[in-house]
């Protein structure tokens, strides 16, 4: 009798656990497929974004955004205090 008893306790036992491992791969296969849902939402909202400003934009704005780059070095650039050499001699 503790032997049929000790035998109903182990399948019990495993098959306890066999729920538990069914569970846990369905729990596992929704994680991933909601990821994957999740991720297309996200490439399908980046896909329609629209492009950023580009070569192509540059005749709409007239050539303006290239002549401001062209001028910031030149606003920038440092003025001699004076014409002195900086070393003496």
């Amino acid at each position: 009798m503790a032997r049929f008893k000790a035998r109903k306790a182990a399948a019990d036992e495993m098959d306890t656990a066999a729920r538990v491992l069914a569970l846990a791969r369905q729990t596992a296969d929704q994680a991933v497929a909601d990821a994957k849902r999740e991720a297309e939402q996200i490439l399908e909202r980046a896909r329609q974004q629209p492009e950023a400003l580009g070569d192509h934009a540059r005749p709409a704005l007239g050539g303006k955004a290239e002549q401001v780059l062209d001028d910031q070095p030149e606003a920038l650039a440092p003025e001699p205090v004076d014409d002195r050499p900086l070393l003496r001699q």
